[in-house]
């Protein structure tokens, strides 16, 4: 404890609430670290966050297609973190993220129930199915 080292290093992963710019992020972080000594930083990677509102036509036809599935309504909700729907998103397609319960995601034996996996092959046929049957 009472040795300082001659260096650091450190990374920083932000997810952005949806309403947030990530410049305002830039900013901030930009205004909290000028004048320290020694400190830089730099954006490695940055996206906008994205959301497809709840009253889209992929959102209510995956929703109906896993309410008939389970049995049950699904609960639909807006997940933080990032996954490849942001790069659709991007490109102005609605997208929504539909799969197992992760257990200990991000972690060391991250796992999901071979039987939700069923449940999740099953919701995205029927889910392909309808947005055929309405094209």
């Amino acid at each position: 404890m009472n040795l300082v080292p001659a260096s650091a290093r450190a990374g920083v992963d932000i997810r952005i609430p949806v309403g947030v710019p990530a410049s305002v992020v830039e900013e901030q972080f930009s205004a909290a670290l000028v004048g320290m000594e020694g400190v830089s930083w730099r954006v490695l990677r940055r996206c906008e966050a994205s959301y497809t509102p709840t009253d889209t036509h992929i959102v209510r036809t995956v929703t109906a297609a896993a309410r008939e599935v389970l049995g049950r309504a699904p609960a639909v909700n807006m997940r933080v973190g990032g996954s490849d729907a942001r790069l659709f998103r991007m490109k102005g397609i609605p997208t929504v993220v539909y799969g197992p319960t992760p257990y200990n995601m991000g972690g060391a034996d991250e796992y999901a129930l071979v039987e939700e996996l069923h449940t999740v092959a099953e919701v995205h046929a029927l889910s392909a199915l309808d947005f055929l049957q309405d094209t």
